[in-house]
């Protein structure tokens, strides 16, 4: 027998304070604003690198897994006989190197930008 309690979100801070309220909507939005665009600041720089580094390796890494998952799933289509799946592997292949070069470049002209970045604000 499991018992399921009907209990709102808003009850489970009937307990909070104005101020605790108002530190909770301020983490809420300064969590949100970090994980959004994740600019990169140091108290050892004169000014902040304003990057969105974090969206675009989410789209970058989200880009490589879609290529591996369709590659993957062609291989085991062509391994169960599925009829046009292996004939459709070597362009998938090409494809998939492809891909996986251009975001290696990518990856690799960040972490440049980045190294160019802090070099000259050490300086």
């Amino acid at each position: 027998m499991s018992v399921t309690v009907d209990l709102a979100d808003i009850r489970l801070y009937r307990y909070s304070t104005h101020l605790e309220m108002g530190l909770n909507a301020i983490g809420l939005l300064a969590a949100s604003g970090a994980g959004a665009a994740m600019v990169c600041t140091s108290s050892m720089f004169d000014r902040p690198l304003l990057t969105v580094v974090q969206p675009i390796l989410t789209i970058l890494f989200g880009d490589l897994t879609k290529d591996f998952v369709t590659l993957a799933h062609l291989i085991l289509q062509a391994r169960n006989g599925v009829p046009g799946a292996a004939e459709a592997i070597p362009a998938t292949a090409a494809s998939f190197r492809s891909n996986s070069a251009r975001i290696s470049l990518w990856l690799a002209l960040i972490g440049v930008f980045f190294s160019f970045s802090i070099h000259q604000h050490i300086e």
